[in-house]
């Protein structure tokens, strides 16, 4: 892991409503497994850090910024800001973790494209997981997918819930 004057340097800060940790879950062992440095909250701040400083720090310094986007995520402050922060530094890799509306999406998030990882369940040659690899890869500087036939990159049409 790199470190910044004693403080990490994550690959990969996963933005996400807490309320959906189980499901993002197998999204940070999976990122893990690849050998990957992610900050997930929970497992990113030790006893005595100051939690808002350890989040400012992770988040501006991450080489990615995974929002993990959902109708909570939506509604959550901080998931927007981290987002927010993310498109800002032009590290932001949007993927949908449940079907939303477009009206469900905040204004300034409705013409940037995320991709369908909603019926995810760890398999590697999943389309979307593979196109959230490609473009994680495109931030960590390492190759992290596996080959396969290019698919145009483009939003994900997702009926209205």
């Amino acid at each position: 892991m790199l470190t910044d004057g004693g403080r990490s340097l994550v690959d990969v800060f996963i933005s996400y409503p807490r309320v959906e940790r189980s499901k993002v879950e197998l999204i940070k062992a999976k990122l893990d497994a690849l050998g990957l440095d992610t900050f997930f909250d929970i497992h990113g701040i030790d006893g005595g850090d100051t939690f808002p400083d350890v989040i400012d720090h992770a988040l501006k310094s991450a080489k990615a910024v995974l929002g993990v986007w959902s109708p909570r995520a939506f509604q959550s402050k901080w998931c927007m800001i981290e987002c927010r922060v993310g498109a800002t530094r032009g590290v932001l890799v949007p993927i949908a973790l449940e079907r939303f509306s477009e009206l469900d999406m905040k204004s300034d998030f409705m013409t940037t494209n995320y991709l369908d990882l909603t019926d995810f369940d760890g398999r590697e040659n999943h389309e979307g997981w593979q196109r959230t690899l490609r473009s994680l890869s495109r931030h960590v500087g390492r190759e992290l997918a596996h080959a396969t036939s290019a698919a145009p990159q483009r939003k994900t049409p997702m009926p209205p819930v």
